[in-house]
């Protein structure tokens, strides 16, 4: 594979990267999803499965079940954080892939 495609496929999976880091925050600036999503379940609902996971009249197997809930909503959490964090990190990278694949098809250089 040459440089080039190389570069323009990577381009292309920057460019997926942004895309759905801008969906995330869409998602995170709509009400709905920041009450129902959010702030209900990654927020409330992992405080009360914590809660639950200590509870001494709980069985074992619910204290399973809620620590697993609870690392659920702490994923979710995680996941959309790291989106956003991987989008903002590949804008930054396309201007420079971007010139990159400039100068190549410019200079006729194709390793």
């Amino acid at each position: 594979m040459s440089q080039l495609t190389e570069l323009q496929d990577y381009l292309k999976i920057l460019g997926t990267q942004v895309q759905l880091k801008k969906m995330v925050e869409s998602l995170m600036e709509n009400n709905d999803f920041k009450e129902v999503i959010l702030k209900g379940f990654c927020q409330d609902e992992m405080t009360r499965c914590m809660q639950m996971s200590v509870y001494e009249k709980a069985t074992a197997e619910q204290r399973e079940l809620y620590i697993q809930l609870a690392k659920a909503s702490a994923a979710l959490d995680n996941y959309l954080n790291t989106i956003v964090v991987l989008g903002r990190t590949a804008e930054e990278d396309m201007d420079e892939v971007q010139k990159q694949i400039e100068d190549l098809l410019v200079n006729g250089e194709d390793e």
